[in-house]
């Protein structure tokens, strides 16, 4: 029985304390806010005698790495390419010239000839042909070219060209001479004894078909790349049907195909920004058929217009007040890269303007006046005058 008792006291016990624990968070929730947070926090005893900011409040502002600042003069600039002319040429050229020879057939000899060429271009080598002369002629002239006949006829002293089939061709080749048979004819001899012996065909020249220019993009300009526009102008004619497929490549990506307007100026409005790179890149003209003179030719980058950098930082109303009344400042500092040489940039805080001193290299920190500051959002802006590298920028209250 007095267990029972002692149980129920326990449970009375412990609705009380939560009804009171209910009622005082209540009451602290209907506090003025000043009060509540000096409640809540405590009173800093090692606060500064007049100061209103709280012990826990953060004095670093800004704390960022804003690595390269770019100095642009122009948001455009021109990358002017030499001109370029594509065409090919066709001209008759001799493949293999031989020294006179002699082939004959009888009932008790024979001699033969076999002659080897070869043809580096096959697939733009064109009118082949085998010509000739005989000082002595006398039967058939049997010809073949790779194992296949393609003369079989008498001929006089100053014989028509053999045409050799581009069909029977190939990179090495073989002529083989023999003359025909004399038949019953045991006392005769059929033979020919030929001069002047050469190979001939057109060969075209495409070396010329295709153009390389080469030309150079800085890092700053990469690094505030936008967009690239290309434009050039073809010289060609239309009239004569002698034009064909322009192809244009940019660091071996195609960036124009197509059969272009003569003698106006052709644009590519939008180049991808990741078309260029840094350093060296090439651009690339090429054609299948006709000639062109390509001129006025330029690749034109577009930057982005505002390459300075930005930071947005807050004060808090005691902070701000800790300013004004001279109880704290508010320092900037900046660290950059050493590269010999100085740096130059202008600061803009809140509107206001301030210059990094010419003999800046390496480290730069000062106050920023009170009078340039505001209560809630503030900002920084680097405008750099040469391109830099900053590894370091810090906003940090100090007393």
């Amino acid at each position: 029985m007095n267990r029972k008792k002692g149980q129920v006291d326990a449970s009375n016990a412990a609705a009380l304390v939560a009804l009171i624990a209910a009622l005082i968070i209540l009451y602290i929730m209907f506090l003025p806010p000043d009060v509540r947070v000096l409640l809540l926090d405590g009173n800093d005893t090692n606060a500064t005698s007049g100061s209103s900011t709280s012990a826990q409040e953060n004095n670093t502002l800004l704390d960022v790495v804003p690595g390269k600042l770019s100095f642009i003069s122009s948001t455009r600039i021109e990358h002017p390419i030499p001109s370029v002319s594509l065409y090919k040429s066709t001209n008759a050229r001799i493949i293999k010239s031989e020294n006179p020879f002699y082939i004959k057939k009888g009932w008790f000899d024979e001699k033969t000839k076999s002659l080897t060429f070869a043809i580096d271009d096959l697939q733009n080598t064109n009118n082949a042909l085998f010509s000739y002369s005989a000082s002595k002629y006398a039967g058939n002239l049997i010809v073949k070219l790779n194992g296949n006949e393609i003369f079989n006829s008498d001929i006089s002293g100053n014989p028509q060209p053999i045409i050799l089939s581009k069909e029977l061709l190939s990179k090495d080749n073989t002529l083989e001479f023999s003359t025909s048979s004399v038949g019953l004819a045991f006392w005769r001899t059929n033979e020919f004894n030929i001069v002047n012996a050469k190979i001939t065909a057109d060969i075209t020249d495409i070396s010329r078909q295709q153009s390389r220019n080469v030309f150079l993009v800085s890092s700053t300009e990469k690094h505030n790349l936008e967009r690239v526009e290309l434009e050039f102008n073809p010289n060609c004619d239309m009239a004569r049907e002698e034009v064909g497929v322009l192809e244009i490549f940019v660091n071996g990506v195609n960036v124009y195909s197509a059969v272009p307007d003569c003698k106006i100026l052709n644009a590519v409005k939008e180049l991808s920004s990741g078309a260029l790179s840094s350093g060296e890149n090439n651009i690339v003209f090429k054609t299948n058929k006709g000639s062109y003179l390509v001129d006025q030719i330029q690749l034109i980058s577009h930057l982005r217009d505002e390459p300075s950098a930005v930071y947005y930082f807050e004060l808090s109303k005691n902070q701000f007040n800790d300013i004004i009344n001279d109880r704290k400042k508010l320092n900037i500092t900046m660290e950059f890269v050493d590269r010999g040489y100085e740096i130059e940039a202008d600061l803009v805080i809140n509107g206001h303007k301030t210059a990094i001193p010419p003999d800046v290299k390496r480290f730069y920190g000062r106050s920023i006046p009170k009078d340039w500051l505001r209560e809630d959002t503030n900002y920084i802006n680097i405008q750099p005058k040469v391109t830099f590298d900053a590894v370091k920028l810090k906003l940090e209250l100090t007393k």
